[in-house]
């Protein structure tokens, strides 16, 4: 409810209201070509991870070592693990960063990374 106030208005009553996207209104929301999907296989094991979007290379000639160092350091602290297991995520996804990002997620969530993996280095 909006209350004139001096030269001015006092808001005395707000709700805000706040809910997930339906289907329909993510269709909407963004008008983007949609992804070709391609599979991972994850490390160790011969199962893919499905459907992961193709996301377009991102990728860091392997002469700029020091670009590939901050993406580890950042990768490190944004995913929690250690330096050693985010170069290897880094590395095996081609130094694709968000393409490691969706990798990481999804083999997090299904509990796939091993715990070594957050032990950080001293």
């Amino acid at each position: 409810m909006l209350i004139p106030l001096n030269n001015g208005f006092v808001i005395i009553s707000e709700m805000l209201f706040v809910t997930n996207a339906t289907p329909e209104q993510i269709k909407v929301a963004f008008k983007v070509r949609a992804p070709t999907t391609t599979s991972t296989v994850v490390p160790g094991t011969s199962e893919p991870i499905r459907d992961l979007p193709d996301i377009p290379s991102l990728s860091i000639g392997p002469s700029n070592e020091e670009k590939k160092a901050q993406l580890v350091v950042q990768f490190a602290r944004e995913s929690t693990m250690n330096e050693t297991w985010a170069m290897k995520c880094l590395n095996e996804n081609e130094w694709n960063y968000e393409k490691s990002a969706l990798v990481f997620t999804e083999l997090h969530k299904n509990g796939q990374i091993p715990a070594e993996a957050f032990v950080k280095q001293v």
